[in-house]
């Protein structure tokens, strides 16, 4: 993969606003699940993204060729059954947790 880096202005004021993303790198499954809730809710989209990627000249990393099947498997695991001692900002927490193990399983399935 490339080793370049996209620098793009999300259009509107979504969550992703002015972001430096070296894509070529990111193998971290806590900072690509934190991406593609990002790219979820943005203007810009997984699509656009892709095509600012291209346009750079980099290579499309795999999990964001495969957005969607990524997507929907992050989605599937937030609908995880919470302890109930959990309270607050640890139910995000555990949520988040428990989306990050389930993409990380999907990515190795990948290779």
């Amino acid at each position: 993969m490339s080793s370049s880096t996209a620098c793009f202005t999300a259009s509107g004021a979504g969550t992703l606003g002015l972001a430096m993303i070296t894509y070529a790198r990111m193998k971290n499954p806590a900072k690509i699940r934190d991406l593609l809730r990002a790219l979820e809710g943005e203007p810009l989209g997984a699509d656009g993204f892709r095509t600012v990627i291209a346009a750079d000249g980099g290579e499309i990393p795999d999990f964001l060729l495969d957005y969607e099947r990524f997507l929907a498997t992050i989605k599937a695991a937030a609908k995880c059954r919470v302890p109930e001692t959990l309270e607050g900002p640890q139910i995000g927490e555990y949520i988040r947790s428990n989306e990050i193990r389930a993409l990380r399983e999907a990515l190795k399935e990948t290779g």
